[in-house]
Parts: structure tokens; sequence; C-alpha cells
């Protein structure tokens, strides 16, 4: 019989751990304990109060054995390229065609992605309905209205 040494990522409480792979000989601390930034944490979650947060399906970060970030492993929602049946089935809120989530778009008609509207704002180029704008290029609607902000069609 082998024995192996206990470490602080075989996903196991041991050699003195004070949770599974956190605190005692570990570097990185368990849920409760203090951070001052996300590296301190093993959940990868440093709060706003500065204590380690547990790790969830919707804060961003790729940890508690999820495949992705906030998708697949103990999370409902499916990453991108894998299997789906509706839209809801995605992280990202888009079941393609040939049945497989995509990555968000500021074309896809859904808000996904950080976009504040519907393919608006966030990380896309184009404004949402009474955002502030120059011309009608700036406008998801192509409407730059008289008060310099983006209407509807």
């Amino acid at each position: 019989m082998k024995i192996v040494a206990a470490t602080c990522n075989d996903r196991v409480r041991n050699g003195g751990e004070i949770g599974i792979d956190c605190d005692g000989p570990c570097v990185k601390r368990c849920n409760g304990g203090a951070c001052r930034s996300a590296d301190h944490c093993w959940s990868g979650v440093c709060g706003t109060n500065q204590t380690c947060l547990a790790a969830t399906c919707n804060d961003r970060v790729r940890n508690g054995g999820e495949i992705g970030i906030d998708c697949d492993g103990p999370c409902v929602k499916r990453c991108y390229g894998r299997a789906c049946s509706l839209p809801d089935d995605c992280w990202s809120g888009v079941c393609g065609s040939n049945r497989t989530c995509l990555a968000a778009t500021c074309n896809d008609r859904v808000r996904n992605g950080g976009e504040i509207g519907i393919d608006c704002d966030g990380p896309c180029v184009k404004r949402c309905t009474g955002r502030a704008c120059s011309s009608p290029d700036h406008c998801w609607s192509g409407v730059c209205g008289t008060n310099r902000t983006c209407s509807g069609n």
C-alpha cells in the first residue's frame, strides 16, 4: 500500500487542514476566513467585508467544481459548447440551432455577457434606449433623438 502525502489541493481534508484544502498548513483561507484579495481564498471570492465567501454559481469565478465560470459541474447552467435544449439551459442564455450553448454576443437578442439592455451597453458598442448619443450609429435602435439620447424605432 502506497502512502500519499497530504497536499493542499487534493480535495481531501488532511495534513492539519482546517477545511478541505484550506487553512492550517495551506496558504488559501477557508470560507469565513479573513482576506484582502480573492487570491487569499480557496473559493477565489473575497467579500466586501474582507471575508472569504463560499463558491456559488453566480460569483463570476471558476470554483466549487465548476467546469467553466459559473457553469456545469454543480451549476445548473451549461458552458459554451455544451448540449442544450432551451436557452435557459445555457449560462449565456443562447442555445444554438445545433443544440449547443453559444457564447454571449452583442447581436444575439439576449441580455447577457454584462449588457445593460438586450445587446446594448456594457461590453457592447451600441447604446440602449435612453442613453446619451451624438449620432444614430451610437444607438442600438439607430435613432439618436433631438435631446441627444437614443430612442426606440
